[in-house]
């Protein structure tokens, strides 16, 4: 509402008219929704005390009361015709709170009927309330008040002399060419017209400035002032504003549109009279706007590109753009599967921006699976919701006038989004000799990125080593034997390390010196032998304590960990020639025959678990049946015998034995103390030798001292079971770190004791 209310009072008089009525009164109780604290001035009572027709210069006469907290007020009272011509009545202003107030009937009135339209009261701050019949609003707001006023009320005017006649604008102009939004601006109006109105509550004049989008309107009385004016509005966006219409009105309610086209149409329709066409420069009449922070340009996108490219679910990348508009707010870069089978089918990736201007931003994935994603349109808002979208064929749409194409590539925006492998799908830890093997297989999920390398972790130790991305297996060295270790091998691509699988296996020392039986059917005992080269040599024997020269019988005996020496004759069912070998990995045990001049796989004893054991010797016959058996002791000590069934198939494991732990080396000799009974010797931690004599039924008689501590620590392996010197009774190798070769002679009577000590060689160090 626009308050002229009491610009001037020189013409008040003549919005007086009659009242054609009954007295009326009318009373409004206070509405209990008004809070206690509101300022806006409320009518208790209102009537007319008018005669019912009236005439020009007749008196109209209202008896009131108001409430407000100021003193004076000013009450207008809205009449119109059937015709639907309005007339304004001010009683005055600076009215005292409650008594009696008049106007006088003007001349130019339309000799008919009339109604009361509206009721308004305005106090000396500017507060107001307005009556309607069915309503009241007030400045300030009071939210859910209500009133009980009649407005049934109606008033004849007779004797008038009706002006019918439209008023004229003559010319027009801007004060200002350029004007700054929340300053006034003012269009100088000139109008012809008999009858001009006096300002009030309504606007007489008014005229409409607009862009096509938004709009502004100046008001006022130019019969009073010359021109109409206002503050121009925050809301409307900067820029140049045409004169759109003007609209002026007469104290008898008749009214004038000129607009932009050049046409003017009168009302009421049909009997007032004026131009229907004009010829004023509405073309040339537009100011512009300055000063608005009101955007009301769709952005414009110049580039967008991944700096760092978010790759994993959940991680975040930084954006580079290139943006104009005056308060930019977000990205948004809609995506869709490659496939049509990635999980989400699309989704969306939404970034602010800081405007105008270039700058970069980051966005974060959202939880999502791996797979590839291709940018289908982006989306570019700016702070009061204009938008622009880039579509991937080239199409742009704004909410704004732009250009309908563009020339930016989204498919650099394109993501493949990846994520830790899973972990290998096979990994095995084969022990070795104060070394494992850790083997694996890949991943069976990638993660949509190619596997780099793999990180292997063994403990105790916590050692980690980094091999690449085609290794299928580490050999982790510098280990200490006899310790259980836990393996663990993780993946890894281009988003990082993948979960580990882990595996266990415990080291175990490796035998490398076997004396045999006739392997080469010479009549003498052989000596086999594997270097650190996984190669085998047999070294024949010349049955005096010596050996006649070797012969490579062998090789790729990595896994093997020990040999079983021969204990039968050639023509036996087992152990005939040939020797067992007990492999790490411990999924079966091989027999090896000698033939001709090599040895080669002849059976397999699978499977068998003879390599979870501490110490896996042979000493021939245990039980008394004429077949060599096999003796496994564990790390807690207790001693298990595996009774030969035939054809390298064994019964047992059972257990006959305990306290076998402090032995470090306990080694099969056959019979060496000529009883017909196979027989042990073991060598303590603290370097004792002790002999256990077999008793032929699966067990062995107390042990007995044959070696101190001064030199049976000094060898490195110790390796017997055969007749060596040619002398028909057992003996036993020895081999020292230096490389030389020694063997001890049994007495083959006794307590298994040794007569002497013959270096065999001095070039044996590749066994050590």
């Amino acid at each position: 509402m626009f308050r002229y209310v009491h610009a001037r009072r020189r013409l008040a008089a003549l919005l007086a008219v009659g009242v054609a009525v009954t007295t009326v009164a009318m009373t409004v109780s206070a509405p209990s929704a008004w809070a206690t604290d509101d300022v806006s001035p409320r009518i208790d009572t209102i009537s007319f005390t008018s005669a019912p027709d009236v005439s020009p210069g007749d008196p109209v006469t209202i008896s009131y009361s108001v409430t407000d907290a100021s003193s004076t007020v000013s009450i207008v009272a809205s009449f119109v015709d059937g015709a639907g011509r309005r007339t304004e009545w001010d009683f005055g202003s600076h009215l005292p709170l409650s008594g009696v107030a008049s106007s006088t009937v003007p001349d130019g009135l339309a000799d008919v009927p009339t109604s009361l339209l509206l009721l308004t009261v305005t106090d000396e701050s500017g507060n107001s309330t307005e009556y309607r019949a069915h309503g009241m609003t007030c400045d300030p707001a009071c939210p859910g008040a209500t009133h009980d006023l009649s407005f049934a009320t109606t008033l004849t005017v007779t004797g008038s002399t009706p002006d019918e006649v439209a008023p004229v604008v003559t010319s027009l102009a801007l004060a200002a060419p350029s004007v700054a939004v929340g300053t006034p601006a003012r269009l100088a109006l000139d109008v012809d017209e008999a009858h001009p109105p006096v300002t009030s509550l309504a606007s007489m004049a008014y005229a409409v400035f607009t862009n096509g989008s938004y709009s502004f309107r100046l008001t006022g009385d130019p019969t009073a002032f010359g021109s109409v004016g206002g503050v121009v509005p925050t809301s409307v966006p900067n820029g140049p504003y045409r004169l759109d219409s003007v609209y002026v009105r007469d104290l008898a309610g008749n009214t004038a549109t000129y607009r932009a086209s050049g046409s003017v149409q009168v009302w009421p329709q049909g009997s007032a009279g004026g131009p229907t066409t004009h010829t004023l420069p509405f073309a040339s009449t537009t100011v512009t706007v300055t000063g608005s922070s009101v955007d009301v340009t769709s952005p414009v996108l110049s580039r967008l590109a991944w700096m760092t490219r978010p790759t994993t679910s959940g991680s975040t990348g930084t954006l580079s753009y290139g943006a104009t508009d005056e308060a930019l707010a977000s990205v948004t870069i809609h995506y869709q599967s490659s496939t049509g089978f990635q999980t989400p089918l699309w989704w969306e990736l939404t970034s602010s921006l800081t405007g105008p201007g270039t700058g970069v931003t980051t966005a974060r994935l959202p939880s999502m699976g791996t797979g590839s994603w291709v940018a289908d349109s982006v989306v570019l808002r700016d702070a009061v919701g204009n938008y622009s979208e880039y579509d991937r064929g080239g199409m742009l749409s704004c909410n704004r006038a732009c250009a309908t194409t563009h020339a930016i590539d989204l498919s650099t925006l394109d993501l493949a989004v990846i994520a830790a492998p899973t972990a290998p799908s096979y990994l095995a830890a084969v022990p070795l000799d104060r070394s494992l093997r850790a083997q694996w297989d890949p991943p069976s999920e990638t993660g949509n990125s190619a596997v780099t390398g793999y990180a292997v972790t063994v403990s105790p130790g916590g050692r980690t080593y980094t091999v690449g991305g085609s290794a299928r297996s580490l050999t982790v060295t510098g280990l200490a034997d006899h310790t259980a270790y836990t393996v663990s091998v993780r993946a890894r691509n281009a988003a990082g390390l993948g979960p580990a699988r882990a595996a266990k296996a415990t080291t175990r020392p490796r035998q490398r010196l076997f004396i045999t039986t006739d392997v080469s059917n010479d009549g003498r005992a052989d000596i086999v032998g594997v270097t650190h080269g996984n190669v085998a040599y047999l070294y024949r024997g010349n049955g005096r304590g010596g050996i006649t020269g070797s012969t490579k019988v062998g090789s790729g005996l990595g896994d093997v960990r020990t040999l079983l020496p021969a204990l039968a004759k050639p023509t036996d069912d087992f152990f005939g020639g040939n020797v067992l070998s007990v492999s790490y990995t411990g999924t079966d045990e091989s027999w090896w025959a000698y033939n001709g001049n090599r040895l080669v796989p002849f059976n397999s004893i699978s499977p068998s678990t003879f390599n979870a054991y501490r110490h896996i010797v042979t000493p021939g016959d245990v039980n008394g049946d004429a077949k060599a058996d096999v003796l496994t002791i564990a790390d807690n000590g207790d001693m298990y015998l595996w009774a030969n069934r035939d054809w390298a198939r064994f019964w047992g494991p059972r257990k006959i034995g305990s306290g076998w732990q402090s032995y470090t080396t306990v080694v099969g000799v056959g019979d060496l103390d000529g009883d017909r009974r196979d027989d042990l010797v073991a060598r303590r931690s603290d370097g004792t030798l002790w002999f256990y004599g077999g008793t032929g039924t699966a067990g062995f008689r107390a042990r007995t001292q044959i070696g101190t501590s001064k030199g049976w620590n000094g060898f490195t392996q110790l390796a017997g079971m055969a007749d060596f010197t040619g002398d028909g009774r057992k003996d036993l190798l020895a081999l020292a770190p230096n490389g030389y070769l020694y063997v001890f002679t049994g007495t083959g009577t006794g307590r298994g004791g040794f007569t002497s000590r013959i270096l065999v060689s001095k070039g044996f160090g590749s066994f050590i």
